[in-house]
């Protein structure tokens, strides 16, 4: 089973969905929840719903490969931890309290999200960041979302892959490279 988690006004069906499926057709099973995150509000809503969504399809511990892109990945390294899964993460937003200030100010400025998000930074300080090494991290060059630095910082264990790009990759090197890293650490869990 693979989770793909899309970024904040992303879609289920992203580019790295539109991969996954087209590598494993209906012969895999790929969640990839529809989250509307200015809906939800609350960063633990938002976890939860990701969380009840694998224990509908089965456990955490039937997760092969976890997927994030944008503040998706943000989500994605915390499920990596806890199920120790590998993960791919593109262009993610691993640091939301700094890195979405000044699009989610609302969200971040509520004490709940901003503890929700301390706890989880802290905790993967803790552990030296060591749950990043069983994952690959994709970089637009020219992301003119998201500062690229601050998520290297926090997943510097990661396998790091800069591409040619924006916020959005979805070139044929970025999606040749993607399948490449999906058949590496989806073959690491089983």
């Amino acid at each position: 089973m693979i989770l793909n988690i899309h970024g904040f006004d992303g879609s289920n069906r992203n580019t790295n969905f539109k991969i996954l499926r087209n590598m494993y057709g209906d012969d895999y099973m790929i969640l990839s929840p529809d989250i509307n995150y200015r809906q939800l509000y609350y960063f633990d809503d938002i976890y939860a719903q990701i969380e009840d969504l694998i224990n509908i399809a089965g456990s955490g511990d039937k997760l092969d490969l976890i997927v994030g892109n944008s503040l998706g990945g943000f989500f994605a390294s915390i499920l990596a931890e806890k199920y120790s899964t590998p993960f791919i993460l593109t262009n993610p937003c691993l640091r939301p309290d700094i890195s979405l200030k000044d699009v989610y100010t609302e969200f971040l400025d509520d004490i709940k999200n901003r503890n929700f998000i301390d706890y989880n930074l802290r905790k993967w300080s803790s552990n030296g960041y060591e749950h990043f090494s069983n994952s690959c991290t994709f970089y637009g060059d020219n992301d003119d979302v998201l500062d690229s630095s601050l998520a290297m910082s926090v997943a510097h264990k990661s396998h790091k892959i800069v591409l040619n790009g924006g916020h959005r990759l979805s070139d044929i090197w970025y999606c040749e490279m993607f399948k490449t890293a999906v058949n590496i650490l989806a073959n690491k869990k089983r």
